[in-house]
């Protein structure tokens, strides 16, 4: 019986090809189209508003917080609880080159 053919060995196998693939992937996508002295473009979309004093308000605050000590520019659209509204947002976001 050939070592592939067990269901744990080919299911870990099968994994770890996935993973390198998506390794690659990820690296090849960071250095396309852009310099080092560009900012990184942060997109975020937030279903309550940024000063719920909850999930969305941490994650600016966060955001925001790198933005100070990093080349990144940070532009958040919050109160898109809405599933339609905040697809509209990350549309314009993937429209308008964001990296993340």
């Amino acid at each position: 019986m050939s070592i592939f053919r067990r269901p744990v060995i080919r299911g870990a196998w099968l994994i770890g090809v996935l993973l390198l693939a998506l390794l690659a992937a990820s690296c090849a996508e960071e250095e396309a189209g852009r310099s080092a002295d560009d900012p990184i473009r942060i997109a975020m979309v937030g279903p309550s508003a940024s000063n719920d004093l909850a999930f969305t308000q941490s994650m600016v605050d966060s955001l925001n917080r790198l933005g100070e000590d990093y080349n990144i520019t940070v532009d958040i659209t919050d109160g898109t609880f809405v599933i339609e509204d905040a697809a509209v947002a990350i549309r314009g976001y993937a429209e308008g080159n964001y990296n993340y």
